[in-house]
């Protein structure tokens, strides 16, 4: 079961060094890369499996590191259950133009997640 809602469906490395990350990570699992301005998207073989995005001031002081997606039905009821169960929610739930709605938040321990409901194909 991947890419259904509750499964894994991708990996986001946050970064300081897209470029050091880039080198690193192809070196390392041989992943090729499709390399946009503000995006990287790794591909094992020719499924994209994740991406690579560069920490911003704006993201405030985030660690850099791994964050693991996981499918959901309904991402705004997901950032409500959350913080009844006592986990934060670091970005509220938004969209992302033609790739859909997530949400990045924290289990009562501090380990980061999100959640995407992907956005229908046309």
């Amino acid at each position: 079961m991947i890419n259904e809602t509750g499964a894994m469906c991708w990996n986001e490395l946050y970064t300081r060094d897209v470029e050091a990350s880039r080198k690193f990570y192809t070196g390392l699992f041989n992943w090729k890369l499709k390399i946009s301005p503000e995006y990287t998207e790794a591909h094992v073989g020719d499924v994209a499996t994740g991406g690579m995005i560069a920490i911003t001031p704006e993201m405030g002081p985030m660690p850099p590191g791994w964050i693991p997606y996981f499918g959901s039905s309904d991402v705004d009821a997901w950032a409500k259950k959350l913080k009844s169960l006592g986990g934060k929610v670091y970005v509220e739930p938004r969209d992302i133009p033609k790739v859909g709605r997530f949400s990045i938040g924290a289990d009562p321990l501090g380990a980061t997640f999100a959640v995407i409901k992907m956005a229908a194909s046309s």
